[in-house]
């Protein structure tokens, strides 16, 4: 059981006193109305330790082709951006006041490939690929502004539990014909919180198109998994365990980010700042939608 942080805290704290407030500033009551939203968009995303990880490997490599006289080239994106989908049911207290329960689901990717080369010889080529998928399952409130008498602002926060998994793939391959292949794969989950504003107009008495700005915070941890290995030479593992980032010293006199799998934390002299490995879903989102009146 993950204990929270400060920042949870004061989240936990705003949210519940944002919808206290809501609550009890808008008393009037009319009859009830029940809605099906279903959005989707583009989101942001704050990244990984695994990005780090990859930029420490990449750095190493450079200066080792570098050093030897050879070549070297990378092209590499972050976990920065993705998509969600979602939907609400969504429970009209009065023509003010709204109350939701919801699913979604919001993935990201990065990848990266490097390549060194001899003389114009390539003599290792190397690709990670790291896919991200987290699923909300939330509540919330929502108070309206009208704005004419189809049109009106919506302001909402919630709370929600974020159900997270990711793969990340990576291969090393030399001119020599031998290949290595490696296979993370993880789970985990925690709280996260989310408020935004929108806009929505009513097209027919029953159907409602809006758009919306949300941001989210959902910083994950607590992931645990499997690694497998397996290579040209018919060798291959695999191992069960926890996921931690930490810092490690190495051969250049650096500190650099690493995420290994363990049993339990590691330690050593080499090795510093260990901490369960980070999956940031935390960012901003554009979504449109429909609002569908079921009764």
């Amino acid at each position: 059981m993950h204990v929270f942080t400060m920042s949870k805290k004061i989240l936990i704290f705003y949210v519940s006193f944002f919808m206290i407030f809501i609550l009890t500033v808008y008393p009037e009551r009319l009859p009830k109305k029940l809605d099906l939203k279903l959005f989707g968009g583009l989101t942001t995303l704050s990244g990984t330790d695994l990005d780090a990880n990859d930029d420490g490997w990449t750095h190493l490599r450079k200066i080792s082709a570098e050093a030897t006289g050879g070549t070297f080239s990378s092209d590499s994106n972050h976990f920065d951006r993705g998509w969600e989908l979602g939907g609400e049911i969504v429970y009209s207290l009065s023509s003010r006041i709204a109350l939701s329960g919801g699913v979604g689901y919001i993935t990201g990717e990065n990848s990266s490939e490097d390549m060194t080369a001899v003389d114009g010889v390539i003599t290792g080529f190397n690709t990670t690929n790291l896919k991200a998928k987290t699923i909300p399952v939330s509540v919330g409130i929502y108070t309206f502004l009208p704005v004419s008498s189809k049109s009106r602002f919506s302001l909402g926060a919630g709370v929600g539990y974020y159900f997270t998994s990711f793969t990340r793939d990576a291969r090393r391959e030399n001119n020599s014909s031998y290949w290595i292949e490696t296979s993370f794969k993880g789970s985990g989950g925690d709280l996260g919180f989310h408020g935004g504003i929108g806009f929505e107009y009513s097209v027919t008495r029953n159907v409602t198109i809006l758009i919306e700005g949300f941001g989210r915070y959902a910083k994950i941890s607590g992931f645990e998994g499997t690694r497998t290995r397996s290579d040209s030479n018919n060798f291959s593992d695999s191992f069960e365990g926890q996921y931690f980032a930490l810092e490690r010293f190495v051969w250049t006199g650096d500190w650099q980010t690493r995420v290994s799998i363990n049993s339990e934390p590691p330690s050593g002299d080499d090795v510093r700042n260990v901490r369960d490995l980070d999956i940031d879903f935390s960012g901003f989102s554009i979504r449109l939608g429909l609002k569908i009146k079921l009764f």
